[in-house]
């Protein structure tokens, strides 16, 4: 359904919706409009929920692709349309897409809406053919089915039956991948192969072989020459008389003859019987012209059919399924061998004889009388899947039995997502990244992991334009890791990374990739250390200081005083000498005096010399100044 930019109403939303189907890891696109629109925004809805997340957007400055778009496939906006293109499609590209477009017309805006409903096709795998009973009795009820391994509704299947001769026709189809037979009967027997189809393709089974036990019907006994008498049959002497018995059966009969009510022998090679009878004592010209005359004898024969049969083979399992890499048995067991059989053989998938095939290094026999094993090493899906054949065979036939084999992948493991991912200095050339599990926050072991790949690559610009390299694996991870540094990096170069979980032979979904930040600048260190240290400096020096201002305070004592202070400050004394006044204002010693205005006027008054601090001497060797303080106090 395409929808163009014609306008009919423009207060109207235009909503459009349509359905697209894709392949998986086919390509596929999806179209916004049949027009390029001005401004448009792609949305992904998936199945099951209802939010939309943006995939990519452009608002008239080129497409700008989210990192949801790393989920749905290699995609790509198509140049000079709106509308995406996905390579190698991937399942989780299946849900609801959305393109909001918005055109600018002569009429003014218009929006639309275009819905695509993407459903993401599986092609069905080569089916397999579950059997109930591969040597059933005739009259009893046998069923068929045919597996798949993968395949996306709706299915159709047809079975198909070829006979002996060659002769193939179609028994069954329909939607239904079972094949009743309610009363089998000796028709059956021949080679089953059933097809399965959907809309994608179609594949066809290996065939299967069924074999229809039956009879000894009622045996019948033909006699040549044909000459019959009241009490038989006839013959003259020396004339050659050729008996036949035969019954229907399956496996074929062996017979018994009888001569006079006694067991004469029990085989189907007339050489034999020749000799047997020749022993018992009878003309042989009656089996053969050769050989002595003799007197003419009556004698009757009689047919009696037993129940010897073809060896009859049991496995434990008839379908084995087993994952990838592992070993996995194959058993074969003899039940009932009348007459003794030989050696059971085994054969592939591929119908080549095991015995013959030793040198691959592929399969491992052993045996026992009753039994043998057939152990396959190392199974590939690809090569070992399929059935697998045991035959054995004695004088009376041959039987074999299928036994079919599964190898299946591990299961997908869990999501991986990049927590953490930073260079490790400013000078970018070691990464540090951590990672989790999706559950491992709620109790998951992550599935039997076996280890992560982790990849990079590197952007790429010419001009304005850039893109991206190749992805490149640089190293294989542990299970148990969840922290690892990536070294070897190129400052100069953008990188996007990416960790992948691997499950035995089976690897996850990537993470989406992402870019390493550089690492946080933080000035905190650094101020803490330079004060540390200025502090440091400055205490060595001050001690330094004070060591020069002791060990040379002779030579600075005023320095000296100012950081330690007077040492006799405290021995100082103030002593008043009444002798010691100065009279009209003039000092004895001729020193200048201060003197106070009387507020009364009269003969002067002399005023009190202030006493003066005495200090101790010092010692001798210490000829550091003494300080003396006069003090002038005037008396009214």
């Amino acid at each position: 359904m395409r929808a163009g930019v014609e306008i009919i109403d423009p207060g109207q939303v235009v909503y459009v919706n349509s359905g697209l189907d894709g392949v998986v890891g086919k390509a596929v696109i999806l179209e916004c409009g049949s027009t390029r629109p001005d401004v448009y925004i792609w949305g992904f809805t998936q199945p099951g929920t209802d939010a939309i997340k943006a995939v990519v957007y452009d608002f008239g400055k080129g497409p700008k692709l989210q990192k949801l778009a790393q989920s749905l496939g290699d995609l790509q906006v198509i140049s000079g349309a709106a509308s995406l293109s996905i390579e190698r499609l991937p399942l989780a590209a299946e849900g609801l897409y959305t393109c909001q477009a918005l055109y600018d017309t002569e009429q003014g805006a218009k929006l639309y809406y275009y819905y695509i409903h993407l459903r993401v096709l599986v092609p069905v795998s080569k089916p397999y053919i579950l059997l109930s009973d591969a040597s059933p009795a005739e009259g009893s009820l046998v069923w068929l089915r045919c597996g798949l391994e993968n395949g996306t509704g709706s299915l159709y299947f047809l079975w198909e039956h070829e006979t002996h001769s060659g002769l193939v026709s179609t028994i069954s189809q329909g939607n239904s991948s079972m094949f009743n037979m309610t009363e089998v009967n000796r028709n059956h027997t021949g080679w089953y192969r059933c097809v399965a189809r959907n809309q994608v393709n179609q594949e066809r089974s290996d065939r299967i072989w069924l074999d229809i036990i039956f009879g000894p019907d009622i045996p019948q006994i033909d006699v040549t020459p044909y000459s019959i008498t009241d009490r038989g049959y006839s013959a003259q002497e020396r004339q050659t008389v050729s008996l036949l018995c035969q019954a229907q059966s399956n496996p074929p009969s062996q017979y018994v003859w009888f001569y006079n009510n006694s067991s004469a022998f029990n085989t189907t090679d007339p050489s034999k019987l020749i000799t047997k009878l020749r022993t018992l004592g009878l003309n042989s010209s009656l089996c053969t012209r050769a050989g002595p005359r003799c007197d003419r004898i009556s004698f009757s024969l009689l047919c009696v059919c037993v129940c010897v049969e073809a060896p009859v083979l049991l496995t434990q399992r008839s379908v084995v399924s087993v994952f990838e890499g592992s070993d996995v048995q194959l058993t074969c067991i003899l039940q009932s061998n009348y007459p003794p059989a030989n050696q059971i053989v085994w054969f592939n998938n591929h119908r080549q004889e095991v015995e013959a095939l030793a040198t691959t290094r592929k399969y491992v026999l052993r045996r026992a009388a009753a039994w043998t094993n057939l152990t396959v090493l190392e199974t590939d899906g690809t090569t070992d899947s399929g059935q697998y054949w045991c035959s054995a065979s004695n004088a009376v036939g041959g039987t074999e039995i299928p036994v079919t084999l599964l190898v299946k992948r591990y299961p997908m493991p869990p999501n991986v997502t990049l927590v953490r991912l930073v260079y490790s200095s400013r000078q970018r050339r070691e990464v540090e990244l951590e990672w989790q599990m999706e559950g491992e926050g709620e109790g998951g072991e992550g599935g039997g992991l076996t280890g992560f790949i982790l990849d990079h690559r590197l952007e790429e610009r010419q001009g304005k334009r850039s893109s991206f390299s190749p992805w490149k694996q640089v190293a294989v991870l542990e299970a148990r890791e969840r922290v690892h540094t990536l070294g070897n990096m190129t400052p100069t170069d953008t990188y996007q990374i990416r960790i992948t979980a691997v499950n035995h032979r089976t690897l996850g979904h990537p993470s989406p990739p992402e870019t390493p930040a550089d690492p946080p600048f933080s000035a905190y260190p650094a101020v803490i250390g330079a004060a540390i240290g200025g502090m440091l400096i400055a205490a060595i020096a001050t001690v330094l200081l004070f060591m020069y201002i002791i060990r040379n305070r002779n030579n600075n004592p005023r320095l000296h005083d100012m950081l330690f202070g007077m040492q006799h400050s405290r021995s100082r004394e103030n002593i008043n000498l009444p002798d010691d006044e100065v009279m009209g204002g003039v000092d004895g010693e001729g020193g200048a005096t201060e003197q106070c205005p009387s507020p009364i006027p009269g003969p002067s008054m002399s005023s009190p010399r202030a006493a003066s601090p005495v200090s101790p001497p010092l010692p001798a060797e210490d000829n550091e100044p003494v300080n003396v303080t006069i003090t002038v106090m005037a008396t009214g």
